[in-house]
């Protein structure tokens, strides 16, 4: 099936491709003169040639170098006259993607010294992208396998040509041959074109086998890892990880292993829940472990045979040149069957394992493998996997293991990581924090842990002004209250609360009239009894005298009361001052009665201040202390005061209790007003900032404190 695709896959490139552009090819220093007669029989004559069966099987091989190998010894085959050839092929980078440099894949013959004059050519048609044609000279005929004739009059030339795949240059193939005439020098490069469609089919192959192996290690790992989380902790998880690996390689036996202070420490196996830490098989074990983690390389025993499709084929070669390429390539051929390339995190032959040897041959006679596990760079694991000798691991295995055991090292580390006990949590928090802050690096973290110091120390150590915030209002320091003299009327009223009046002016005026209607009754009746008296007298009539002095008495009495009450009825303030209260203006003609408050006076620029102090606050506040107010009506000027008594008075204000300080200003020639309200700050003394700033919380914690334990 693989050579039918073959087939029709160059078969498809031929036709795609039609005849090859002779401008593609440039012939330099070219002198033959041949007839065409001679070509048509060096054409005829490569039919002959016959490959050996080994390079028509090495284009099914999976190994690249083989089929590199036999794709050129049958292209020589093709080509009459071919006595040498070279393919360099183009590297790849730790990423899959294409480099700039080339390397020698496969040679022709293994060992030949007339591939050397290739080697031009061949960075020729990497810069110019295009086949190329040169002269060479004769190869010694002692030393070459050339095929069909030898003709005396042959030319030497060399024939390399560019492959691509998908417009990019993946491979250039160079041939040394004999030629008599340009149609076989044509038909050479007609032959590699055709035969770049079988490189073509091999590096789609080799791409898919890759692909193909990397989605079922993709499958395999993401099965695995939904398998470990599921798991409730972190021993169930590590379990069911070394029981997935076990199935899914075959093993006999896997291995874990974590990395403490006091180094590695076997901690699961597979298929086994307990096993005593004194056994031989767990010292071993450990010992497997800890030489992986030492070398801190993937470790094999026996050594890994390793895959073409994954090693570089020349890791050591760099140029291109022929004599640097025979030794590249057959060190490189011995090497590899051997070795794990160490960019792939696989360990060299040359890796020291005692500790596996002892192992794999003193308790089950098995093939070895350990691969250390990092996270964040640092080594947190050892896995060791132990299969029987019929099947060693291979490069792919190794390669598998590491892949899975990364995607799932880091999940198992945060299940390790939960499933510690909240003091450990926080030791190691403490610890990161600790390393973080003293050690290189995080500079935003120790300039800002440097700020905070200087601001502990800054509160330790430094005294600054304690000053009592409390609610303050403006009150007169005197009140006086104008009442009604007498059960009556209002007439008018001629000021109100807000102005200012004098000792002459009237407040208000109360009806009269009654009052003097009463005063014209008693000047009547007093007048009457004048002449009742006057003729008594003249009467000689003492009792009536005495009776009649009695009722005029009487009514001046009453007289002198109806006049105190008509010079009543007109309202004075007592001073100078301020109407602070009472409006009659909407109350004119109601009826009063007599004590009624009317008007509330208090004097100009006598003033005090009514502090709100809370409770918990009282004992800071002594008399003689100072401060500063603040009026919401005068922000912008600070009045001073001094404390003059504290009062047992206790305010409720939104829930809370507050006592009333009486404070005297020490600021005049403020345009002040009863009822002004501000913020009042007391001058308690000096203190630590510290104490200042914490005083409220620290009391409110002695309350719960004392209510919970006291």
């Amino acid at each position: 099936m693989s050579y039918l695709l073959l087939l029709g896959f160059c078969i498809t490139s031929i036709l795609e491709r039609g005849k090859y552009n002779k401008s593609a090819m440039s012939i330099i220093n070219s002198d033959s003169t041949s007839s065409d007669s001679s070509t048509s029989a060096d054409a005829n004559s490569h039919t002959e040639h016959r490959s050996d069966a080994s390079s028509w099987a090495a284009l099914s091989s999976s190994q690249p170098d083989d089929f590199f190998q036999g794709w050129l010894q049958l292209q020589c085959g093709f080509i009459p006259g071919a006595y040498c050839s070279v393919l360099a092929l183009r590297r790849t980078d730790e990423h899959g993607q294409l480099a700039n440099d080339f390397a020698p894949a496969a040679l022709w013959p293994a060992a030949s010294a007339d591939i050397e004059p290739l080697s031009e050519l061949i960075e020729n048609v990497i810069s110019r992208k295009e086949g190329l044609v040169i002269n060479l000279a004769q190869p010694n005929q002692d030393d070459a396998s050339v095929n069909g004739s030898n003709n005396i009059s042959s030319v030497g030339y060399g024939v390399a040509y560019p492959i691509f795949i998908e417009q990019e240059m993946v491979a250039v193939v160079a041939v040394g041959l004999l030629a008599t005439d340009k149609n076989a020098i044509e038909f050479a490069m007609q032959q590699l074109q055709w035969g770049s469609s079988w490189m073509q089919v091999g590096k789609l192959r080799s791409s898919n086998e890759g692909s193909t192996r990397l989605n079922k290690r993709m499958s395999v790992s993401i099965d695995t890892l939904a398998n470990v989380l599921i798991e409730d902790d972190y021993n169930s998880a590590v379990m069911r990880f070394v029981s997935e690996l076990s199935i899914a390689l075959q093993c006999e036996r896997v291995s874990f292993g974590i990395k403490d202070k006091k180094g590695l420490k076997l901690q699961f196996i597979s298929d086994s829940a307990q096993f005593g830490e004194r056994m031989n098989l767990v010292r071993a074990i450990e010992a497997v472990m800890a030489e992986a983690d030492d070398q801190q390389s993937i470790i094999c025993y026996p050594p890994v045979s390793g895959s073409a499709s994954t090693l570089t084929p020349a890791s050591t070669s760099t140029t291109t040149t022929a004599s640097t390429t025979a030794v590249s390539t057959e060190d490189s051929q011995q090497d590899e069957s051997a070795v794990l390339h160490q960019e792939d995190a696989v360990a060299l032959e040359g890796a020291v394992a005692l500790a596996h040897q002892v192992l794999a041959q003193n308790f089950s006679e098995c093939s070895v493998m350990s691969i250390p596990l990092y996270v964040k760079s640092e080594c947190v694991a050892v896995i060791t996997l132990e299969r029987t000798q019929e099947r060693p691991f291979s490069q792919q295995d190794a390669e598998f293991v590491e892949s899975v055991s990364a995607l799932i090292i880091h999940a198992l580390e945060q299940k390790r990581l939960n499933d510690r006990s909240l003091f450990a949590k926080a030791r190691a928090s403490t610890k990161t924090q600790a390393e973080r802050l003293l050690g290189a690096g995080y500079i935003g973290r120790k300039c800002i842990a440097l700020l905070l110091s200087a601001f502990v120390i800054f509160l330790l150590f430094a005294v600054g002004e304690y000053r009592l915030s409390t609610d303050a209002r403006i009150e007169t320091s005197l009140q006086h209250v104008i009442a009604a003299p007498y059960d009556g009327y209002i007439k008018s009223s001629q000021v109100r609360a807000g102005d200012n009046v004098t000792t002459d002016k009237a407040l208000a005026y109360l009806d009269d009239r009654d009052l003097r209607l009463e005063k014209l009754k008693a000047i009547s009746e007093k007048a009457k009894l004048d002449r009742q008296y006057q003729e008594a007298i003249a009467a000689y009539d003492r009792a009536s005298i005495k009776i009649i002095a009695a009722q005029t008495a009487q009514i001046n009495a009453e007289l002198s009361l109806v006049e105190s009450r008509l010079a009543r009825a007109t309202l004075y303030p007592p001073f100078d001052g301020l109407v602070i209260s009472g409006d009659l203006s909407q109350r004119l003609g109601s009826a009063v009665s007599k004590g009624e408050q009317l008007f509330q006076v208090s004097p100009l620029n006598a003033f005090r201040v009514i502090l709100l102090v809370p409770e918990n606050r009282i004992a800071d506040v002594q008399i003689g202390q100072q401060g500063s107010l603040f009026l919401s009506a005068l922000p912008q000027q600070p009045i001073s005061f001094t404390i003059d008594r504290l009062t047992p008075v206790i305010s409720d204000v939104d829930g809370g209790s507050y006592f009333n300080v009486e404070a005297s200003l020490l600021t005049g020639d403020i345009a002040l007003q009863p009822g002004m309200e501000g913020i009042g700050k007391v001058v308690i003394g000096e203190r630590k900032y510290a104490d200042i700033w914490s005083r409220s919380f620290l009391e409110w914690l002695r309350l719960k404190l004392w209510s919970f334990w006291g």
